[in-house]
Order: C-alpha cells, then sequence, then structure tokens
C-alpha cells in the first residue's frame, strides 16, 4: 500500500484577489503558471483553505491569469 504525499497549501498575499468575492469563492489576478486547476492555498493571515478550479486567460494582461477558487472541503 503506497501513500499519497501530504503537502501543505502554499500561502498567497491577499493583494492578489481580484473583483468580487463571495464568502465561499472569489478570483485572483496571478502570473501565469502560478497555480493550476486542483492547487490548494491559504491567505497570508487568514484562515481558512481555498482550492483553484478554474485558470482563465486574464482579459487586459497576457502574462497574467484569472484564477476563480472555492473554499476546499473539509
Amino acid at each position: 500500500m503506497t501513500a499519497e504525499p501530504v503537502t501543505t497549501p502554499r500561502t498567497v498575499e491577499p493583494s492578489l484577489r481580484y473583483g468580487d468575492c463571495g464568502e465561499r469563492w472569489g478570483n485572483l489576478a496571478a502570473p501565469s503558471g502560478a497555480f493550476a486547476v486542483g492547487d490548494e492555498f491559504t491567505f497570508a493571515g487568514e484562515e481558512g483553505c481555498r482550492v483553484v478550479r478554474r485558470v482563465l486567460s486574464f482579459p487586459t494582461d497576457p502574462a497574467r491569469r484569472l484564477v476563480h477558487y472555492e473554499t476546499a472541503p473539509d
């Protein structure tokens, strides 16, 4: 039996938040390649883990991505 590696979600700065955010979801404006679907993260100074659900092209800057996240399931 093999166990999956345990990884700690990375911490990101709240300043990456972009546009509207709800209690359980939101968006980030992040550098291209910084996030992939399924990545987990926490905001610096806040509790609660988030998971990336979509990574889209950023409309005004090809070097960035619009990252949609939701609260990670327990």
